[in-house]
């Protein structure tokens, strides 16, 4: 046999990738680019919380900190009521992409259990606050709420007729409220504007204000209602127990900050035959 011959065959042997290795190599590259879509899209989870409506106006003052891993978002930290808590953990949840929240926050404050009516005032009074600050067509920063017995008394300025009586209802529409004093007085300004007119609110927040609106109102708190929030548009799927029911939801809904348009597909329960 020729010398070059025995040289082209080691030269060949030596040039030769197996199989295997190149099976690895390209399993390995696929791992590591999956690996960084996967923490890119974390990262981006993670930002949306960040600049999210609720958390630069309800939770700006709590110490909340948000992780994510694998689409988990996990919420450490202290906020300063339940309804805070309870609207982070729904805002959260309606970020695209997550998969789960663990909502780990936890309150600043203790309730005194030798006071349990001061601790259930103080409740009904952060739900009556919450419901003003979710609606648009009232105003929270110039009402005063005061709860002593389930009894509230709300006090402050108002626009007009419209808004003070608007104010009364949302207040004795919230759960545990016994009666409501309203002593909001009429004061005509042409200065004053609605709290985010104009203004284009995330999905996520739009979502998790309706939900602790319904949540909070007496009426509505017991339905098990699904949202979804599309540019402000928002579609409510669920059971109502009549069309009373069905129809609240639609108003409830339609006053909330950034809700543009609603799709009420709630179906009404039908009860078995008598």
């Amino acid at each position: 046999m020729p010398a070059f011959a025995g040289r082209v065959r080691l030269q060949a042997m030596h040039s030769y990738d197996p199989p295997a290795r190149i099976t690895a190599a390209v399993a390995g590259l696929i791992v590591d680019r999956a690996h960084m879509a996967a923490s890119e899209h974390d990262r981006d989870i993670q930002s949306a919380f960040h600049r999210s409506h609720v958390y630069r106006t309800y939770l700006r003052h709590d110490a909340v900190t948000a992780t994510v891993k694998e689409g988990v978002i996990s919420l450490t930290g202290t906020v300063s009521n339940d309804v805070h808590r309870i609207l982070a953990g729904e805002m959260a949840a309606h970020i695209p992409g997550v998969v789960r929240v663990e909502n780990q926050l936890v309150m600043n404050w203790v309730a005194d259990p030798a006071k349990p009516s001061a601790a259930e005032d103080r409740r009904i009074a952060r739900h009556i606050v919450a419901a003003l600050l979710f609606h648009r067509n009232v105003s929270a920063g110039s009402t005063n709420v005061e709860v002593n017995g389930g009894v509230v008394t709300l006090t402050g300025y108002v626009t007009n007729e419209g808004q003070r009586e608007l104010t009364g209802a949302y207040a004795l529409d919230t759960d545990g409220v016994v009666s409501i004093d309203n002593l909001l007085v009429v004061v005509e300004s042409g200065d004053q504007a609605e709290l985010s007119v104009g203004q284009r609110l995330d999905d996520a927040s739009i979502s998790a204000q309706v939900k602790m609106a319904l949540v909070t109102h007496r009426s509505t708190s017991a339905l098990e209602i699904l949202v979804k929030t599309r540019a402000g548009r928002v579609t409510l799927v669920g059971i109502a127990r009549n069309a009373a029911e069905k129809s609240l939801v639609s108003k409830l809904v339609r006053g909330i900050h950034g809700v543009t348009s609603v799709r009420n597909e709630i179906t009404i329960s039908v009860g078995p035959a008598v």
